[in-house]
């Protein structure tokens, strides 16, 4: 089964069900959609070629010739030419596929229908590549929705949708990917950078140790001798990217050692050297002057690239650093005489002319030729030397002209980490990158570098480095003091907010401890209340079984007693009757048992109750118990109390004694007791 889009047929699977008829509004609008596509695609076509043929490390080295493109792939070549010479040719009307294209797409198998997509995708992966090598960081973003967009235009309509979503997941996770690999190889490279300064003192240590050794060995040597004019040299080798007034200093004297020993090259030498190193360190007159004192008709021919080149360097600082703008046309007139004439007299192959010939490039407006010649110095320099670190300064400068701010950072940063290890305090390449990550809003990072950039540049003493450094360092200083008063009034606000958080906890932690003390007290009662309840249903349970047992007993007492007073009374037995019912033994008989049957009952429910009461009361004041007595009146009357019967009159009924009796039993125990009066039945209840 296959979908007509207007000229050109697709294919689609068998089983999958066709998306709308062709007739259909949706096939109509999808047709009008289809042809602004094809449209805006044939526009834009020519730019997007030159964007994504830009020039790029990741690509292979290309060359113009004649105002042409060519690639040293011819494969790759060629199939980004296929491909943006049929955009437009997927989607529009009425424009004929290549042979090649027309198979492709009439093929009716997995295989072909699959190269198919695979060439989409390779033409918009080409397209958008060139923009995102120039603008990754601004229009990543914007350029990845726009890729993925192209991704569904292409294969919607066409594509099964389970290999559709394959597709679509697989660019979305590959492009996420790329950036964070970009993201976290520079943040590599400043935790390496921040670990160099944190150790910036053992590379200073291993350079001091170095002119150390040179030292000792310039003391053993003959001031008459060649090798003090070397030593000399070897240790301003050492300062001449190290400290700036001790590498004129060992220059001067061994100018002084040329000319006193009738040493005429030595001499010029040392003169073009000095004269390169002044104008370096911005001490414009003192070079020219030394440069007017050397004789250019007398100079050897080695010497001569040093002459331009030092006359470059000098002309090319004045015309930098004057306001004046005739007197910078001059200057600049001058350093270009002068770098035509150290062209010419330098060797191709030289480091300095490769050198010279990138800068050229650059300034001619051609970045891709001047990545070029960079690419071949910095395959032959060697990493974490002084060349390295020139190489990869220069070359960050390349990927500024380019507008790649992701290049420049990384290579500023390769840059910096080779000047920091090999102690090298002149240097540039920090405190641009300070300067980027400041646009950047990385404040954090700016601040550490510029403030160690500025502590090297001082070390180094160079007037020229000062003036360089100094316009950044007070943008980037008072952007961060700003930052910092900010950061400290939003601590301030956040401490106020802590110290209120604080109070309301404080104020929280009060109100739910005190609700808590309630809570516990209200528990303590209610276990309380618990206790007592289950303690009056064991008082209940005991007395209710004993009351049954006692009227069962009273009943059957009553009973006999009956049948004695029937047969008393059938007998004619009435004076001994009389006699038995004026008589009290039967009454105290039952009290006694009633009171026995009490105590019993009551010590059960409170075992310690006689040794408890007791501890209420003064030593000599202790009730002592007769032999084979469990409880007296006095103990009996609280007894009843403890019970809950504290109505005097209801203890005076079952013990049978009158009120005052029991109020005065109660008042006598109570002046015995050791604490208060109030208290006495307090604790009484509480005896368990």
């Amino acid at each position: 089964m296959t979908i007509r889009m207007e000229n050109h047929w697709c294919d689609r699977p068998p089983s999958m069900p066709p998306l709308f008829s062709e007739n259909s509004p949706m096939a109509i609008s999808a047709t009008v959609r289809q042809k602004i596509w094809a449209t805006t695609c044939r526009v834009l076509s020519p730019f997007l070629y030159r964007f994504c043929m830009a020039k790029d490390t990741d690509m292979p080295i290309q060359k113009r010739k004649a105002g042409k493109m060519v690639s040293e792939n011819p494969i790759m070549s060629s199939s980004i030419l296929a491909c943006i010479s049929q955009w437009g040719t997927f989607f529009s009307p009425g424009m004929s596929l290549t042979k090649s294209m027309r198979n492709m797409v009439s093929a009716r198998n997995t295989s072909t229908a699959a190269i198919r997509w695979s060439v989409k995708l390779f033409m918009i992966d080409n397209l958008f590549g060139g923009f995102e090598r120039k603008y990754r960081k601004l229009f990543f973003p914007m350029l990845l929705l726009c890729r993925i967009s192209c991704y569904i235009c292409m294969n919607f309509m066409v594509m099964e949708r389970r290999l559709f979503i394959f597709c679509f997941l697989a660019v979305v996770v590959w492009q996420s990917v790329a950036l964070a690999a970009g993201t976290s190889s520079f943040t590599a490279l400043t935790a390496s950078l921040d670990e160099a300064i944190e150790a910036h003192r053992h590379y200073v240590a291993v350079r001091e140790g170095r002119i150390a050794r040179l030292k000792r060995q310039l003391l053993d040597a003959d001031t008459a001798n060649l090798s003090f004019f070397r030593w000399n040299g070897e240790i301003y080798k050492e300062y001449k990217a190290y400290i700036c007034d001790s590498a004129i200093h060992y220059l001067r004297v061994n100018l002084d050692w040329a000319e006193r020993y009738g040493q005429r090259n030595a001499a010029l030498e040392t003169r073009l050297e000095l004269a390169h190193l002044m104008a370096s360190a911005g001490m414009y007159e003192e070079a020219a002057e030394l440069l007017r004192q050397t004789d250019k008709a007398s100079l050897p021919t080695h010497l001569m690239p040093d002459y331009y080149n030092a006359c470059h360097k000098l002309y090319t600082e004045l015309s930098f650093y004057t306001l004046d703008d005739s007197f910078k046309k001059h200057y600049q007139a001058l350093a270009t005489h002068y770098d035509d004439s150290l062209m010419q007299v330098l060797l191709p192959s030289s480091p300095l002319y490769l050198e010279r010939r990138e800068t050229r490039e650059a300034a001619a407006g051609h970045p891709d030729e001047a990545l070029s010649i960079n690419d071949t110095r910095l395959a032959h320099a060697k990493p974490n030397t002084p060349e390295y670190a020139l190489v990869t300064y220069q070359r960050s400068l390349l990927y500024r002209r380019l507008g790649n701010r992701e290049e420049e950072k990384r290579y500023l940063a390769l840059s910096a980490l080779t000047d920091i290890r090999l102690s090298i305090t002149d240097h540039a390449s920090l405190w641009n990158l300070a300067e980027l990550l400041y646009e950047e809003g990385d404040m954090e990072h700016a601040y550490r570098y510029i403030r160690f950039s500025w502590d090297e540049t001082n070390r180094y003493n160079a007037r020229s480095r000062s003036l360089q450094t100094a316009g950044i360092l007070s943008l980037i200083d008072l952007t961060y003091q700003a930052m910092r008063e900010k950061q400290n009034d939003r601590l301030r606000l956040y401490l106020w907010l802590i110290s209120a958080l604080i109070v309301l906890l404080v104020v929280a932690v009060g109100f739910i401890y005190r609700q808590m003390q309630r809570l516990s007290a209200a528990r303590n009662k209610l276990e309380h209340a618990n206790e007592q309840l289950q303690l009056s249903n064991n008082i209940k349970e005991e007395y209710v079984g004993r009351f049954m047992n006692l009227c069962s007993v009273y009943i059957n007492r009553l009973d006999t007693y009956r049948r004695m007073v029937n047969k008393k009374i059938s007998a004619g037995q009435m004076e001994e009757l009389l006699k038995m019912v004026r008589s009290r033994e039967v009454l105290d008989t039952g009290l006694k048992e009633l009171y026995d049957n009490f105590d019993t009952a009551f010590l059960h429910l409170f075992p310690d109750f006689v040794d408890k009461f007791n501890d209420l009361l003064q030593p000599e004041e202790r009730i002592v118990l007769r032999k084979g007595e469990l409880l007296n009146t006095e103990l009996r009357i609280f007894a009843l109390i403890r019970l809950g019967i504290d109505d005097s009159s209801q203890i005076a009924e079952f013990l049978r004694y009158s009120v005052n009796t029991i109020y005065n039993y109660r008042a006598k125990v109570k002046n015995k007791a050791r604490i208060s009066r109030e208290d006495f039945e307090i604790r009484l209840m509480q005896i368990r």
